[in-house]
């Protein structure tokens, strides 16, 4: 593709070339990108994409903490491999008492699992092989603002399907900071008004691209969860 089809040029179509001027802007990017895999459903079709390969196997269950996690499976000595359902930490604690209606221990058709504090995936009952498909959040290292291609994106781990809302949603975040900045300058009132015409112009494309890719927009509980 030709270069003007990078994310901060197709960004840039929709805030003016001197959007480059907000400071960490590029940060404000990226965030508008991992705002998008937190919007997207564990279960997103898009997670799936033959065409990007969103899910990779853990070889360490250290700092999952930092991950969005797609899901969890567990192999046993049927060598059967079972999808585990993600419990709270509190109710995997409960588990551990043998005792308890909640115990987990003896149930290798049903495993479950949950994080701890420090990042760890918590997996009963204890399986002889553990897979954990999760996606990394982006940083300041990656340099999402110059991709692309489909390839590219794939390389950052992220469904080539939410580029545009991802784009739109930076946008959002751009054009919230210029808007910050033209209030406290009572001289800037004609740009003020112009900024606010650009962001509810790009807030409302936003809305109808995340309706078109069936995306729930409202978070709940700790922002894993939409509705």
């Amino acid at each position: 593709m030709a270069a003007n089809n990078t994310v901060l040029e197709r960004i840039k179509d929709f805030t003016g070339d001197d959007i480059t001027d907000v400071a960490s802007y590029e940060d404000l990017i990226t965030s508008g990108f991992n705002y998008m895999i937190d919007a997207l459903p564990v279960d997103s079709q898009f997670w799936q994409s033959e065409n990007a390969t969103v899910m990779s196997e853990s070889a360490s269950q250290a700092g999952m903490d930092t991950k969005k996690i797609i899901n969890v499976t567990a192999t046993y000595s049927d060598a059967i491999e079972r999808v585990a359902k993600e419990i709270s930490l509190i109710d995997y604690r409960k588990g551990l008492d043998t005792t308890s209606i909640y115990y987990h221990g003896g149930s290798a058709k049903n495993p479950v699992y949950s994080i701890s504090e420090t990042g760890i995936i918590l997996i009963a009952p204890e399986a002889s092989s553990v897979k954990i498909y999760h996606i990394e959040y982006l940083d300041s290292d990656d340099d999402i603002i110059n991709a692309d291609t489909d390839d590219e994106f794939t390389a950052f781990n992220f469904p080539r399907e939410a580029v545009f809302a991802a784009i739109l949603r930076s946008c959002i975040n751009l054009l919230n900071a210029r808007v910050s900045i033209a209030s406290q300058d009572e001289e800037d009132a004609e740009l003020l008004s112009i900024l606010t015409g650009q962001l509810s112009v790009v807030k409302q494309l936003f809305a109808e691209e995340m309706q078109r890719l069936n995306i729930p927009t409202t978070f709940v509980g700790d922002r894993n969860d939409v509705k």
